[in-house]
């Protein structure tokens, strides 16, 4: 019996999780506008792409947010792409939202 009721936990935890949606990544894209505001270190990232990759259904489409929670080095992988326009490839969240917008959570350079 304790086997079952075992398997049943496992089962029900899988398909929560399964349930979750999938991070998006965008292709290649270029930053055509950054900003941060001085109360706070994180970012809002604009591209170049036609349709903006939102897998979570976030209500505010305009920008990209990389939160203030995210690494430094992530934030400088996007400054020093935008400074030198060169394209980068970003994941976004499939499960939630940051200030209402897609949620940046990795972020790469590709030439």
């Amino acid at each position: 019996m304790m086997y079952v009721k075992m398997l049943a936990c496992i089962f029900a935890l899988s398909c929560s999780v399964m349930a979750n949606a999938a991070n998006q990544g965008t292709g290649k894209v270029r930053i055509t506008f950054l900003e941060n505001w001085v109360s706070g270190s994180g970012l809002y990232i604009k591209t170049d792409q036609s349709t903006k990759t939102n897998p979570a259904g976030c209500s505010n489409v305009s920008s990209y947010h990389l939160p203030s929670e995210s690494s430094d080095l992530s934030r400088s992988i996007l400054i020093s792409a935008y400074i030198a326009g060169k394209p980068v490839k970003l994941a976004i969240y499939g499960d939630g939202c940051s200030v209402n917008r897609p949620q940046i959570v990795a972020v790469g350079f590709e030439d």
